[in-house]
C-alpha cells in the first residue's frame, strides 16, 4: 500500500515539475510565436541567437 501511494505521489510530482519547467523555458509563448521567432532569426542569419533559442526550448526535454 505504501509503495503504491509513493508511486502515485511521485508521478504527480513529476508531471507538475515537467509542466512548470515547460512554462519557465517556453516563457509562455505559443507554438506559433516560437516558430515565427525561429524563422525570423533564420532569415536574419542570426545563428547565435537561433542556437540559444533552440537550446533554451529543448532544455526541459533533457531533464526528464
Amino acid at each position: 500500500m505504501n509503495k503504491k501511494r509513493n508511486i502515485i505521489i511521485g508521478s504527480i510530482v513529476c508531471v507538475l515539475l515537467m509542466t512548470v519547467v515547460f512554462f519557465v523555458f517556453n516563457h509562455g509563448k505559443s507554438n506559433e510565436q516560437v516558430v515565427t521567432e525561429y524563422f525570423e532569426l533564420l532569415k536574419k542569419k542570426d545563428y547565435i541567437n537561433l542556437h540559444k533559442m533552440v537550446m533554451q526550448t529543448n532544455a526541459h526535454r533533457r531533464c526528464c
